[in-house]
Parts: C-alpha cells; structure tokens; sequence
C-alpha cells in the first residue's frame, strides 16, 4: 500500500494528514509482473470500530498507516503485506534521485491555489519533469473530468514511471535512491538497501503493469464523493489476483 500524504504531513505525526494519493502495487514473484490499483482518495468507507462513514483520504487521519492497511484489506478482500508513506517532499526527492520522468501531458494544466501552497503550470505535450513537475501532474484536478481524470493519470504515471525504472541508467543511481528513501519515507519494509533494490529491479517483468481503478461511481447528489462497488471490485481482484483464492 502506498500512500501520497497531502501538504504539510509529517510521516511521524499523522495529525491532521491525509493520503491525497493511494496505490496498491503488487509484484508476482515467479513472473516479475506488476499490478497496480488506484484508490481514489474520495472512496466512502465506513472503517473498523467507526460508527461513521468517511472519505477514504480520512482513515490517515484518524488511524495512520495501520489503519488504513485495515481498511483497504477490508475494501478490496486482499492481504496488504506492506506500506509505504511519503510526504511531498519525499515524492519530489525520489523522482529526482530517478533523474526525472518523461510523460506525456494531455492538456495543458493551469491552477493556482496560494493559500493551500499549490501552484501548477504544465504544457501539453511530451515532457521530461522533475520532481516538483510531477507532483503539479499527479495533483491537477481538470474541472471536466476531476478525481476520474487524476486516478487516470495516476495510473499513466505508474506505467511511465515503470519504465523509467527499468533503463539501464537508473541502476547507478540506486544508492542514491535508497538513501533518498532512508531519509524520506517511512515504511513497514526494509528495501532501503540499494542490493535490495536492484534484485527487486532485476526481477521485474519487461511488461508494463497492469492497472485498474477501483470500480465504483460518483454518489448520487455529490459527485465529488466516490462509492465504491462491491461486486465489481470482488470481480477486479479475482480477475487480478487468480490464484488469491478470492
């Protein structure tokens, strides 16, 4: 489970931070094959021992990283074996260490919102961002398609970001990364050491992940809530995870 924490949060100190962005990766050991699934971070759940239901973004708040490992094995009926958390500083830092990524920007992408410390000014077309560009890309909320149309660029971001993972260049640039995530990152693994790494790189899967956003809809009468379908997602997971016995 990885978890985007908003402006402002500390990874220590969950008091008032929420996960703006949440991704479960999986990598199948005997094929080196990647999955990824977007959670958006409006989802409405009702989490264990709450008597109310909230956005999904909120878990952080009230519980930190184990509760929402509680609540998105809960949601999506697979075991979270691990989670990653990182600030935004940490998530710039690391795609720096990366050398930056090349995406394509679909629109240009122009928002301005001082107060909460959000600037963004992207071009479209192809670009080679830095870190802080590919925080603007992953943040950017277009006013036609809103949080849809930013789960699907998380999901761009992952396959790009995958395949900048595994050029050949990124390997001397591991021991920088593994230090980058030392500093930045809190965590329930150890894959701090760059031997790590790079046995984790070697044994990927040449195929780009495979990726889905969590099944649900806009809730009737605000569209700015996600209500996740239960069915649907049970059917995702089984056609993602076969042999999870779901």
């Amino acid at each position: 489970l990885v978890m985007g924490i908003d402006d402002g949060a500390d990874p220590t100190n969950t008091e008032g931070a929420k996960a703006d962005t949440i991704l479960v990766l999986s990598m199948e050991n005997s094929s080196g094959k990647v999955r990824c699934i977007t959670i958006p971070s409006d989802t409405w759940v009702n989490p264990p021992g709450n008597a109310h239901f909230m956005r999904i973004c909120s878990v952080y708040t009230e519980g930190g990283a184990p509760l929402m490992v509680r609540e998105v094995n809960q949601l999506l009926g697979i075991p979270i074996h691990q989670y990653v958390v990182l600030d935004l500083k940490g998530f710039s830092a690391l795609i720096d260490a990366l050398g930056g990524i090349d995406i394509y920007v679909e629109s240009d992408m122009d928002y301005e919102d001082p107060e909460g410390g959000l600037n963004i000014h992207l071009k479209q077309g192809y670009q080679h961002l830095d870190g802080n560009q590919a925080q603007q890309y992953l943040r950017y909320r277009s006013p036609e398609l809103g949080d849809v149309g930013r789960e699907q660029r998380q999901q761009r971001f992952v396959k790009s970001l995958y395949q900048q993972v595994m050029r050949l260049e990124t390997v001397p640039k591991l021991p920088l990364i593994a230090e980058t995530m030392r500093k930045h990152v809190k965590t329930s693994a150890e894959v701090f050491d760059s031997a790590h790494l790079a046995n984790v790189v070697r044994h990927l899967s040449s195929d780009q992940p495979q990726g889905v956003i969590l099944p649900g809809s806009p809730a009737l009468g605000d569209d700015t809530v996600w209500m996740p379908d239960q069915d649907a997602i049970h059917h995702a997971m089984q056609e993602l995870f076969p042999d999870a016995g779901n």
